[in-house]
């Protein structure tokens, strides 16, 4: 499969051979890295996995920065078997189920999210109850963006998708001051062709890549 950034910049040329100038290959990195982050999500693209190595006497953990959606959260008992997953809770139920809940200990069965994924600095998962053993993991299953521009340097997808869906939202990015209703357009052509990859690799959600990438 060809290079995302190498094919796409190809691709922008071919469309607008008139703006080679105004242009520069940078500027069409920076939107591509822009439509990634809308792809990724919309398309729900990449799934991840990141375990959590559970500490005696600990109730609260930091979340990796790159989730956009965490969609469950397993619990590993032995260190090898990841056979349990935990119930999702706000963290007022946990105030209403023990007043006392960061000092309730054995098995976790309940998480709670503590702010939002993704915000740096504050992005924390609770579990209830707090665990006593060691060698205990929780594991993540979540929705991943690839957070900074390093991130889709090398990345290969198919011509198909880059054409469908990259293409189109990046131009609507470089045209949108000069050429409105042309970036509109784009735009337009962008929801399209994010409804044909998305019909043709997959269900929305289902638990895998939809074909614009292979899983790590």
């Amino acid at each position: 499969m060809p290079d995302l950034l190498q094919e796409l910049t190809s691709m922008v040329r071919a469309m607008a051979p008139d703006y080679e100038y105004r242009w520069s290959d940078d500027m069409i990195h920076r939107a591509a890295h822009i439509a990634d982050l809308a792809i990724c999500e919309q398309a729900e693209a990449i799934w991840a996995q990141h375990d959590i190595p559970l500490v005696a006497g600990q109730a609260i953990y930091d979340l990796p920065d790159d989730i956009i959606w965490l969609k469950n959260v397993q619990f590993c008992r032995d260190g090898v078997n990841f056979e349990e997953v935990l119930t999702p809770v706000v963290p007022q139920d946990l105030d209403n189920l023990s007043p006392r809940w960061q000092s309730d200990t054995g098995p976790p069965t309940l998480y709670a999210l503590l702010s939002q994924p993704g915000i740096e600095d504050y992005s924390k998962l609770i579990v209830w109850r707090v665990p006593t053993a060691a060698g205990q993991l929780i594991r993540l299953n979540y929705l991943q963006a690839r957070n900074e521009m390093a991130d889709i340097l090398g990345v290969e997808l198919s011509s198909h998708v880059i054409q469908e869906v990259y293409l189109p939202y990046v131009l609507s990015l470089l045209r949108a001051s000069d050429e409105p209703e042309e970036a509109e357009a784009m735009m337009m052509q962008y929801k399209l062709g994010l409804q044909k990859v998305r019909s043709f690799y997959g269900s929305p959600g289902a638990e895998r890549m939809i074909g614009l990438e292979m899983r790590p």
